[in-house]
């Protein structure tokens, strides 16, 4: 062991002497900075992030540079310039960018070995092309990522300065075997480097032949030290140095010899990760919830910042940004993907990006997940996505990307989520061009303007089991061949795409469905029954697809459906009783078809409907109690304009978690069930145009949640009841065209939300409350034509400025007119005729320009 620790420090002696001879032939002519090398250092210390143990560092300080300063060793001759700055374990955090090397022009050894944070990028004023240009790699010791770096000198000779790294010395080995691996780790590292200098100095200066041939003694010499393969040792040839090297006082030519002694892993980037996110973070325009990214918290990258993750063998190298919902704008052109060459997750979902993405994004080699979906990103999908050869995750929904998706991506082999829907892609020239995806499962290319033809590239991905291509402009028919090629698929979206034809009995061969939606779409002709054949279908859509014909009784196998939507149709039957074997349906919608016939009895068993929609039918019969009584899940029920008949049962009150009730339109009777008030969760009540009778019942007092209660076109009689007023959220009430009578209730002044109040042809009286729509800020419509109301007009009608529509007329009004209606610019409908007003109409209502005759008449002056 003894043999190898000699080895060892008489190579770093070498490698010493060696570099100075190289550096000493190859030395630029540096001058020195006009300041001092104390005020250089200092200088250089306060750029640093972190300095914990540089305290004697200091401007009060600059005179003890070479007497008491930490790591700071000076020339022993003249002990007034700094020959060797040892700052090895020091926690230092920052770059080299601030230091000014030329102010130091003795120097000869920096070691920066085992820092906390330090960044290695190399000085643009100290680097020039080592013989010819190697595409920025110094010595093999990595990439240097700023081409500026290594750009050759304009203003002199182009003579190389050599930046070079020596491996720190291990102050203690381990023993045994562990010593001999790692010695011949640093062997292999010295043989490198060597190489290295052959292949990249390509010196043709005469002076550089002595010098050349102790290189190649140099390299020959750790070639042969320490063990061969059988572990004896061998005698190394001899080393020859010209004589001016063997002195131990370094060159009287100043010149630096810079050697970085980094014992682990170097980068070649300029900045590190922490610098390359905080400047893009600075470049975006708002950043509310990123204020961990900051240079004074730039050493706790991996441990404090928000939506970062570090590689979990390292935790020094970001692997993962999650910065979905951060609320953030700016575009992605201040982002260095170059820098980040391990990160493997990029999730910049819900936020409000915008620009293009740059091509610089295909550098992220490693990269498995890229969720870019809903952003405001724009422009063409760059072809460099196509280089993420490791990507599984690629999503752009919801942005306004256009143009084609390049072909490139679809080759991808390992991408399995692909969605770029709800942007403006277009078609390309073939879709023929477009190869399979093998790993692909699941695919969005909705809300495109994708067009005409089908993309074929899909029948040949086999693994599909998503497929979304809603809302293009594609025409013809469904190819069979999806029905054949993609039996894996679970959700089919084809609404809204244009299609034509008959729809095909194949679809039964896509056993696997689970969703269908296929409305919005031209096909001709029945629905297929065989659709009743895909067992494990929970959803089915064909809503407004112009089928005719009947509703297939065999939709009574589909066990495990949940939602039905034949909508907007020309189905002509009544409604199947096996329906009621669906016992897990939630929503039922068979509006505005041809239906006929009474609600099936056995709908009862639908326990857990939530909605029903059967509007806009023929649908006779009444509304039976028992089945009221057990649709308890029930939160809209829409029976609209049908032919139902008879009383609505008082078990309504049941549907306690009703919020959308409309029964308009058909031919009801009886008087409104009490039982509404238990309905406490209702938003709109319409039982419009039927034949209802008795009063308004009371218990309305409980709906306040309301919002719109229609009560028009019936035969009610009595009076509003004042519990009215218990309604804070009440928007529109409309008891018009019934048999009211008696006053208003005072309480409608306390209707703060209202906006349109209509109870026009009743036989109600009396005077209107004064405060009427002095509390209503949004009142816009008020209808109280055809009553027999007398007394004056409230004079905060419009006190909100929103008043457009006002009737007054055929009643008995007197007095004169509000002086609000005089700024009541908003009106565009008024009628006060038939009243018994009084004063200046000019006066009370301004010059109206927008009504070319009013119709008002009565005792004006």
């Amino acid at each position: 062991m003894a043999t190898f620790e000699r080895d060892h420090c008489v190579l770093n002696r070498v490698l010493s002497r060696i570099i100075i001879a190289v550096i000493f032939l190859l030395s630029l002519k540096i001058t020195a900075s006009p300041t001092t090398e104390a005020q250089a250092l200092v200088k250089w210390k306060n750029s640093l992030l972190y300095t914990p143990l540089l305290n004697s560092w200091s401007p009060s300080n600059i005179h003890n540079l070479c007497s008491s300063w930490d790591a700071i060793v000076c020339d022993k001759t003249t002990n007034k310039t700094v020959s060797r700055i040892c700052l090895s374990g020091l926690n230092l955090s920052g770059t080299l960018h601030g230091l000014d090397f030329a102010s130091l022009p003795n120097f000869t050894l920096l070691d920066l070995n085992d820092n906390r944070s330090l960044s290695v990028g190399v000085e643009k004023d100290l680097i020039e092309t080592v013989g010819e240009k190697r595409k920025g790699r110094v010595f093999g010791m990595g990439e240097v990522r700023d081409s500026s770096m290594m750009q050759p000198r304009v203003d002199g000779p182009r003579l190389p300065v050599l930046m070079f790294w020596i491996l720190a010395n291990e102050s203690q080995y381990s023993k045994g075997k562990e010593l001999e691996d790692r010695y011949q780790r640093k062997k292999r590292e010295w043989q490198q480097t060597l190489e290295s200098l052959h292949e990249d100095l390509n010196i043709n200066n005469s002076q550089m032949d002595q010098f050349s041939h102790q290189l190649s003694s140099l390299t020959e010499y750790v070639r042969a030290i320490g063990p061969n393969s059988s572990g004896s040792r061998v005698s190394p040839p001899p080393l020859t140095f010209p004589n001016s090297l063997k002195s131990t006082a370094p060159p009287p030519v100043p010149a630096p010899i810079l050697m970085f002694l980094l014992s682990r892993k170097i980068t070649a980037s300029p900045t590190t990760e922490a610098e390359v996110l905080v400047k893009w973070k600075n470049s975006l325009l708002y950043t509310p919830f990123l204020n961990s990214w900051s240079l004074s918290n730039i050493h706790n990258l991996c441990s404090s910042w928000d939506a970062v993750v570090c590689d979990k063998s390292t935790n020094t190298s970001v692997s993962e940004i999650y910065l979905s919902g951060f609320d953030l704008s700016g575009t992605l052109h201040g982002l260095d993907f170059a820098s980040l060459p391990n990160l493997t997750h990029l999730d910049l979902n819900d936020n409000s990006f915008i620009g293009s993405i740059p091509p610089q994004i295909g550098s992220l080699s490693k990269l498995i997940f890229l969720d870019f979906g809903s952003n405001n990103f724009s422009g063409t999908v760059p072809y460099e996505i196509g280089h993420l050869r490791e990507l599984e995750y690629l999503s752009f929904y919801d942005n306004s990307f256009n143009g084609a998706i390049p072909n490139q991506v679809i080759r991808l082999p390992k991408v399995w989520y692909l969605d770029f829907g709800a942007n403006y892609f277009a078609s390309p020239t073939h879709w023929s061009d477009y190869s399979c995806m093998p790993s692909l499962t699941y695919l969005d290319l909705s809300y495109n303007s994708f067009t005409p033809e089908f993309p074929s590239f899909i029948m040949k991905c086999h693994n599909l089991t998503f497929l979304d291509l809603s809302f293009n402009y594609f025409n013809g028919t469904i190819p069979e061949s999806l029905y054949t090629n993609l039996a894996k698929l679970q959700y089919l979206n084809l609404t809204g795409c244009g299609m034509e034809g008959p729809l095909s009995s194949n679809l039964s061969k896509l056993s696997n469905l689970k969703e269908l939606r296929m409305g919005g779409n031209n096909f001709t002709g029945p629905i297929p029954k065989e659709i009743g054949f895909i067992a494990g279908l929970q959803i089915l859509d064909l809503h407004n697809i112009s089928a005719r014909g009947e509703i297939p009784s065999s939709l009574g196998q589909l066990m495990q459906l949940r939602r039905l939507d034949l909508s907007i149709n020309f189905l002509n039957s009544s409604i199947p009783l096996e329906l009621s074997s669906c016992i897990h349906l939630t929503y039922v919608d068979l509006s505005s078809n041809n239906l006929a016939g009474p609600l099936p009895i056995s709908f009862s068993n639908l326990t857990k409907l939530s909605e029903l929609g059967l509007s806009y039918n023929s649908i006779s019969g009444q509304l039976s109690a028992s089945l009221i009584s057990n649709w308890t899940e029930l939160i809209s029920l829409q029976l609209q304009q049908n032919l139902l008949t008879g009383k609505v049962p008082p078990e309504i009150g049941l549907l306690k978690k009703i919020e959308y009730l409309f029964l308009y339109g058909n031919e009801f009777s009886g008087p409104i069930p009490k039982e509404i008030g238990s309905m406490r969760e209702m938003i709109n009540l319409d039982f419009s145009e039927n034949h209802f009778s008795g009063t308004i019942p009371s218990t309305i007092s409980n709906l306040t949640n309301i919002e719109l209660m229609n009560l028009f076109m019936n035969e009610l009689t009595g009076t509003i009841p004042r519990e009215i007023g218990n309604l804070k959220s009440l928007e529109l009430f409309d008891a018009n065209s019934n048999n009211l009578e008696g006053e208003l209730p005072n309480s409608i002044a306390q209707l703060t939300a209202l906006e349109y109040f209509s109870v026009f042809s009743n036989n109600l009286s009396g005077s209107v409350t004064r405060d009427f729509g002095k509390y209503s800020p949004n009142l816009s419509t008020v209808y109280l034509s055809n009553n027999n109301f007398s007394g004056l007009l409230p004079p905060d009608l419009c006190s909100g400025m929103k008043l457009s529509g006002l009737t007054v007329s055929n009643n008995s009004f007197s007095g004169i007119f509000p002086k609000s209606l005089r700024n009541c610019s908003t009106l565009t409908i008024i009628r006060l005729d038939d009243n018994h007003f009084s004063g200046n109409i000019t006066e009370a209502l301004g010059r109206w320009t927008f009504i070319p005759r009013p119709n008002i008449r009565g005792d004006l002056l």
